[in-house]
């Protein structure tokens, strides 16, 4: 036989080897422990990914909540802006939302307006920073800006929702951005039936706060808004709420889950610590053997936990965690307060 004869043959057996490989594999795996243990082969497993119109499953375009992101990031920027003027004990009277992409900051002292200024332009890096209609500043989120938060809050969305199939133990699923306007993402999860669970699981995540609860002219510490409407707490503050406070509703539900009412706390805008301020948080237990939660906070959230705590001993601080859904869902966010905190 020549060389080039040889060669073809050759060809051929490596060809033929290669392409049967995959077949034989699973059934070589099931007969030979040794040959499953040493190549990692699991039998079960079908030869040939089978897509979603072979085997059937979940097909899923979700819509990120780009102006949730804006807002979110406006928020976070008012909490930072307060905390900012906190610590350089520069009074003011409110830093509120005017619209989504703007908030003000007003009733800070005329003779340190320059320090205010400097605060603001130090942080509101990317921000336009003017004056505010009724005195005081404005800060505004310029186009560019908004774009950048937006394209974040898409990345960010496909990186959870990576990490979150993963936890599935899905084969071969498929997540990417589409749409022109590339806030759509569209999720493929070949084999999984249950698309009801996969919604519950891909589509919901939740913005966790810590915030002060601001009490009404002359009452003590002991003070606690009742169940039911919001005209008693109006009242006592004299008809309307301060502008650098809002109401935040906890729902109250019988042993058997039916609906117990509602308490309307009102809390402060500004936010003492957020959920991104969080480095860890792990369930544990006090020297007493009850419940606890042990978490660690950023060096400046832990700063600035421990000035807001040292300055309401005795009184509320609120925990709210408010959930946030990807289209279809609308947002659902009262928000929901899910327990007190009481300094002592």
């Amino acid at each position: 036989m020549s060389n080039a004869l040889k060669y073809k043959f050759l060809l051929i057996v490596v060809v033929v080897v290669v392409t049967a490989w995959p077949w034989a594999s699973p059934w070589l795996a099931s007969n030979l422990p040794w040959y499953a243990e040493t190549f990692d082969v699991d039998p079960s497993r079908p030869v040939v990914n089978l897509g979603l119109d072979l085997q059937g499953g979940v097909h899923i375009l979700l819509q990120v909540d780009v102006d949730s992101a804006i807002e979110y990031e406006r928020d976070l920027t008012q909490s930072r802006i307060g905390n900012l003027l906190k610590d350089q004990n520069i009074a003011y009277s409110a830093v509120v939302k005017d619209d989504l992409y703007t908030f003000s900051v007003t009733g800070t002292p005329g003779d340190r307006e320059a320090e205010v200024r400097q605060v603001l332009q130090d942080y509101l890096q990317g921000w336009t920073l003017g004056r505010a209609p009724g005195g005081g500043f404005q800060a505004t989120m310029p186009p560019a800006y908004r774009t950048a938060v937006q394209a974040n809050a898409v990345e960010g969305t496909l990186n959870t929702l990576r990490r979150r199939v993963d936890q599935l133990g899905v084969r071969e699923p498929l997540i990417q951005e589409q749409g022109l306007e590339g806030d759509r993402i569209l999720v493929q999860l070949p084999g999984v039936e249950d698309i009801t669970e996969v919604q519950e699981i891909l589509g919901t995540s939740a913005l966790l706060e810590w915030k002060e609860m601001t009490y009404p002219p002359g009452t003590s510490n002991s003070w606690r808004p009742g169940v039911g409407g919001r005209e008693a707490t109006l009242a006592l503050f004299g008809g309307a709420l301060p502008a650098d406070t809002e109401f935040y509703d906890q729902r109250l539900t019988n042993l058997d889950g039916s609906p117990a009412g509602v308490i309307s706390w009102p809390l402060k805008t500004v936010s003492t610590i957020v959920g991104g301020d969080l480095k860890m948080a792990n369930r544990s237990a006090d020297e007493w053997g009850n419940p606890n939660v042990a978490f660690e906070l950023s060096q400046d959230a832990a700063r600035r936990f421990q000035t807001a705590t040292q300055a309401n001993l005795g009184k509320i601080m609120a925990i709210t965690l408010c959930l946030l859904y990807t289209s279809p869902s609308p947002r659902d966010c009262g928000p929901d307060l899910v327990c007190r905190l009481l300094l002592e």
